[in-house]
């Protein structure tokens, strides 16, 4: 896997990525951590990526919590976001 090409690599992320631009991202980052699964969120900076299909628990739990994740964004997942899921224990956030 280490020598495929980027493309083959995103392909191993299974579902699709959204990014959030929430305005107190580290705070929001700090809430999901636990509620979803190791490899299923990154922050970067200002920025979230995590799967859609994560969206809808992240959204409640957000506005639970007073805070507002912003709008979605689908996007092509990034390497770091295919290197989370290939490092999680969780065998479904990647193939």
């Amino acid at each position: 896997r280490a020598l495929a090409e980027p493309d083959a690599l995103r392909a191993l992320v299974s579902g699709q990525v959204v990014e959030l631009r929430p305005k107190q991202a580290r705070q929001v980052a700090g809430l999901l951590r636990p509620l979803l699964e190791p490899g299923a969120m990154v922050l970067y900076g200002d920025r979230l990526h995590l799967l859609a299909s994560d969206l809808e628990r992240a959204s409640i739990a957000a506005t639970r919590a007073g805070l507002e994740l912003g709008p979605a964004t689908a996007i092509k997942p990034s390497l770091e976001d295919v290197f989370a899921a290939l490092a999680s224990p969780d065998p479904d956030h990647a193939s």
